[in-house]
């Protein structure tokens, strides 16, 4: 049976996983007078059925009377900026216990699986709640529960369940909540060091955008200083994929042209790590470019 199109795919953690994440991505709050769980979830999420969150992670009944003054752990999302040399499987394997859930980590940030991450991204950790299920639930009957709140971008619903008819073996799971849409005034303030992350990233993107363009005219004109003069400054980690990628094979190429082999070997190293599946193409890259290339471990695509 299939939930109306929606695509089954979900995240099942192990016991002390599911601990581990489920004391993550909670705000404390306290009660007020008059709140109500539906109350509280209109104020964090914008819609009153949030209450079911509420209720789960707080280990109440949505129904349930509150009383003043005391607290209340709201899941919310959890923003990571990244510093130089995270990559999504880290990410997953600290935040998420399991390094194997990269490809749905990058899935909720809108990444491409497998590609690197520049310094300075902010990457969106869903909050996880532990769900118990009963032995006769159906697969379908907790994904329909769960799916308005498991959306990616308003898409379709991704709550990742083993392919089963019922929970036989499993008594419980965890729903990581791709779904929710906290107001920014809700979440704690970015720390001083992640904001300079971010404002460092901006800076080295404008200073690529100028210096790219002058650097592929001046490789074509045979002038190599000038491409060092303008690549080498690059804060390159900082830089996003495809133009930290371009701007390492032209600096390392400049090098090789200069004879400044050992430079061209490192900047081609850290290419390797950005990109590790690239394949130089030697009907664009002359032969002593290929030959640095593959020296610093790099392959080869095979003539057209």
């Amino acid at each position: 049976m299939r939930a109306r199109g929606l695509a089954v795919a979900a995240l099942v953690l192990s016991a002390t996983a599911l601990a581990a994440a489920a004391d993550r991505g909670r705000l404390g709050y306290r009660i007020a007078p008059g709140d109500t769980l539906p109350l509280v979830a209109a104020e964090f999420y914008g819609d009153r059925d949030g209450a079911a969150i509420l209720a789960v992670a707080n280990h109440l009944e949505v129904t349930a009377r509150l009383r003043v003054g005391a607290p209340l752990a709201v899941p919310v999302p959890v923003e990571v900026v990244t510093a130089p040399g995270d990559t999504i499987a880290g990410l997953a394997a600290a935040h998420l216990d399991d390094a194997r859930r990269a490809p749905a980590l990058a899935r909720w940030n809108q990444l491409a699986e497998g590609a690197s991450l520049a310094a300075g991204t902010v990457v969106r950790i869903a909050p996880v709640i532990a769900v118990s299920v009963a032995t006769a639930s159906t697969y379908p009957e907790v994904v329909a529960r769960w799916a308005p709140f498991c959306r990616l971008g308003g898409g379709r619903a991704r709550v990742q369940l083993r392919h089963r008819r019922r929970h036989r073996r499993r008594r419980g799971g965890a729903v990581p909540l791709t779904g929710l849409n906290v107001p920014a005034s809700k979440l704690p303030a970015r720390a001083d060091e992640a904001v300079a992350r971010i404002t460092r990233q901006h800076a080295a993107i404008e200073a690529a955008q100028a210096a790219l363009p002058v650097s592929r005219a001046a490789w074509r004109a045979g002038d190599y200083a000038a491409v060092k003069r303008e690549l080498a400054p690059l804060d390159r980690p900082f830089l996003p994929h495809a133009p930290a990628v371009e701007a390492g094979i032209l600096l390392a190429s400049a090098y090789v042209a200069l004879g400044d082999l050992d430079s061209a070997l490192a900047i081609f190293s850290a290419v390797r790590q950005r990109a590790p599946r690239l394949r130089l193409s030697p009907y664009h890259h002359p032969p002593s470019v290929c030959a640095a290339w593959t020296r610093a471990g790099g392959a080869l695509a095979e003539a057209p």
